[in-house]
């Protein structure tokens, strides 16, 4: 099955809107980009039905024995109704080896 869990990235911050756009292949794209990359420095890929995403870590902030990371989230859909952006923020916190999204963080500025 190539569905997304709760709490996951894409699932918290666009699910409820897309829930069958986003694959396992995104989802492990932000996961690795949540992990590896510096604050302020964004990931960009493409999804076939919904364009191109890009997420940049903004900020993280380390206590208590967590970690939690500021995100900044956009997509770029161009299709028959010409150009469609999306874009959200939200805050995803270190379990394990995943990074996972409480939804009361998300935001849709």
């Amino acid at each position: 099955e190539n569905k997304l869990g709760k709490e996951s990235i894409l699932y918290e911050t666009f699910g409820a809107s897309y829930p069958d756009a986003f694959t396992l292949d995104d989802e492990r794209i932000a996961q690795q980009a949540m992990t590896a990359n510096q604050d302020q420095v964004g990931s960009t890929w493409h999804n076939p039905k919904l364009g191109d995403l890009t997420l940049v870590p903004i900020n993280t902030q380390t206590g208590n024995g967590h970690t939690c990371r500021d995100y900044f989230i956009r997509y770029t859909f161009i299709g028959g109704v010409g150009m469609y952006k999306m874009k959200a923020k939200g805050q995803a916190c270190l379990k394990g080896k995943l990074w996972l999204v409480d939804s009361k963080t998300v935001s849709w500025p």
